[in-house]
């Protein structure tokens, strides 16, 4: 089977559709989901019994999260080859998946695969640093914080490595296969790792070996019982670890090296099995050039190698460094004052990290552009990014934008929820603030999903947070409603700040209960912060949006350099990103010297005797007022 051609061979769409594959993927989702009963039980044990120390027990729980993200990607991937192969089950041309349609599945499949062995080299590690037990037990959190670091970002550079020149032109059967230009690397990747997992065994097993020497000697030799117990647990555990570690050897090296001997012998077994079953070996590498050309017109190249756009970039690399340190003020600040409400500084707190990441990522895209034109100035077809090079970083970029502006309706919402302080949202504001992140999180997913889902990383752009062609005019329709949203929810916001405002006012006169009249003006100086939040937002991407549509419409008429510039320079988030720490910074710090000298206020006012008369007066007109009312 060719795997750039759409169309398969009769004897694989016969095996795709075969009684026999089916009753495949109906065993695989059954182990699925007794798995899922297996990692519930296993989650009550490890909470509720103090067996494992902190440590391992953190670690052991990443491990099984890690195992349901994964066994729900291979259970969405068989349901979808089950949807394929009854649905295009006569039709050799339509059965397959096209490489790009399996994108998502694919990297956090591999994420996940990758993972679960990066989980054993924490564990081994664990085991091993624990053989020091007291110094070890004193700073456990910061090797925890270390290791899951570790288990989170190595994937993510091996995955880059596998996938930084993929061309997503090939089909393939299932969307765990990957891409066929890559199937040697994943082999190679594969062949470290089996020799990696190997050997952290053998060092685990020689740890497991000195812990019960260790032990073995304590019994003779010691006799406090806590240094004896915590040796004994070390031993049990450290025993456990090497138990997952054999496991996870036997488990992929035996399913591995079977898939390779049925692929080195295919003059045995039949095409039937030998493709379905080792799509994962495919080493083909003659994949269709891109559709669009990859080499750059001379004014483009001219436009990207320009000082003009080299200082553009230098430009953004020093706004966002400068977003870095106005970040952390701003993050110690709302950790450290206490201004705002649970809910909304943990709100704020979101939308300061997400902009850390934005500006994270839009610095790595900046830098790739600037070496890429110092490295390939002279050379038009090298200096442009295939869209499958840039795919991780768009859509981390993507995510990132969408957030941030999630963000401006969680604190909207957040907001006016709050504006009746009797009301039972402010007994709620953990619950509330969970929905609110998962909101942020998901909504952004979905869009993305939306907007890039039929896209092909076949094309080359100028810069790695240029949409893909298929993908930027849904993108512009996401842009063009979220700038409407954002405007209406500006303008309830001003609405809401004015009502707040005017009630804060008329409790000055009609309310005497301190707390009430505290809470009030909270509120208000809260609303007063998230308006001007939201309005950064506005302004920059409103601005910055603007301009580049400007240029668009007439870019038959201007120069190419101009509209790169254009593009290159309006990018509204990054402005936001900058402005935003700042605007939370300068509230706190306004927020606190109203604060103080209100209370400062308060307590000449409670020192002065003509102003408690003045109080005690107008409290004593109220209640003869009052009762006059109800004589009448």
């Amino acid at each position: 089977m060719n795997p750039d051609v759409n169309c398969t061979t009769e004897a694989i769409r016969s095996t795709l559709t075969s009684p026999f594959m089916m009753s495949n993927h109906c065993f695989i989702l059954l182990v699925i989901l007794f798995s899922f009963f297996a990692t519930n039980l296993a989650l009550q044990k490890l909470y509720g019994r103090n067996i494992f120390p902190n440590s391992t027990r953190i670690l052991l729980c990443s491990a099984i999260a890690n195992g349901v993200i994964h066994q729900l990607t291979v259970a969405e991937i068989r349901l979808r080859t089950i949807f394929r192969a009854l649905a295009y089950g006569s039709n050799v041309c339509a059965i397959q998946f096209h490489s790009s349609d399996c994108i998502i599945e694919q990297n956090i499949y591999y994420y996940t695969n990758f993972f679960t062995s990066l989980c054993c080299i924490s564990l081994y590690f664990d085991r091993l640093f624990s053989t020091n037990s007291k110094h070890f037990q004193q700073n456990y959190k910061f090797f925890v914080v270390l290791f899951l670091v570790f288990q989170s970002i190595i994937p993510i550079f091996l995955l880059h490595l596998v996938y930084y020149n993929v061309t997503y032109t090939g089909y393939v059967s299932m969307c765990n296969y990957p891409p066929p230009s890559i199937g040697s690397k994943f082999y190679i990747f594969n062949r470290f790792r089996f020799c990696g997992l190997g050997l952290f065994f053998i060092l685990s097993f020689l740890t497991f070996i000195l812990n019960r020497k260790q032990e073995k000697r304590m019994v003779h030799r010691v006799y406090d019982t806590i240094s004896r117990y915590k040796s004994y647990e070390n031993l049990l555990a450290t025993k456990a670890v090497c138990i997952i570690i054999i496991v996870q050897i036997i488990c992929l090296a035996t399913t591995a090296i079977a898939t390779e001997q049925i692929r080195m012998h295919t003059d045995i077994f039949p095409e039937t099995i030998v493709d379905p079953l080792t799509g994962f070996m495919m080493m083909s590498n003659s994949s269709p050039n891109p559709v669009d050309p990859s080499c750059a017109s001379e004014d483009l190249l001219n436009a990207l190698t320009s000082p003009l756009m080299i200082f553009n970039h230098f430009f953004i690399l020093s706004v966002i460094f400068a977003g870095f340190v106005v970040s952390r003020f701003a993050i110690l600040k709302l950790l450290n004052q206490n201004v705002f409400p649970t809910c909304t500084k943990i709100l704020l707190l979101t939308s300061v990290i997400n902009g850390i990441i934005h500006q994270g990522v839009t610095a790595v895209i900046r830098v790739r552009t600037v070496v890429r034109a110092i490295r390939f100035a002279n050379d038009p077809c090298s200096i442009l990014f295939l869209t499958a090079d840039c795919f991780v970083d768009g859509i981390v970029y993507y995510h990132t934008n969408l957030f941030s502006s999630i963000v401006c309706i969680s604190l909207f919402l957040d907001r006016l929820l709050s504006s009746n302080p009797r009301s039972f949202y402010n007994s709620f504001q953990t619950t509330a603030t969970v929905i609110f992140i998962i909101l942020q999180i998901g909504i952004p997913i979905l869009l993305i999903y939306w907007i890039f889902y039929d896209s092909a990383y076949t094309s080359y752009v100028a810069m790695c947070n240029y949409p893909t062609a298929t993908a930027s005019v849904k993108f512009f329709y996401v842009t063009s409603t979220r700038l409407y949203v954002l405007g209406f929810v500006l303008v309830i916001s001003v609405i809401l700040f004015i009502k707040n405002s005017k009630k804060e006012k008329q409790m000055v006169h009609n309310v005497y209960d301190t707390e009430s009249r505290y809470n009030t003006y909270e509120n208000y100086l809260a609303t007063k912060a998230i308006c001007w939040v939201i309005f950064s937002q506005v302004v920059c991407l409103l601005s910055t949006s603007f301009i580049p549509t400007i240029f668009k419409n007439f870019q038959a008429s201007i120069p190419v350099t101009w509209y790169h510039l254009s593009i290159a320079f309006a990018t509204g988030l990054t402005y936001a990103n900058f402005l935003v720490p700042i605007i939370i910074c300068h509230q706190i710090n306004q927020i606190s010297k109203v604060r103080r000298l209100k209370i400062n206020s308060l307590v000449i006012s409670e020192k002065s005797t003509m102003t408690k008369e003045h109080f005690d007066s107008l409290k004593e007109a109220w209640n003869n007022g009052f009762q006059s009312n109800r004589s009448n």
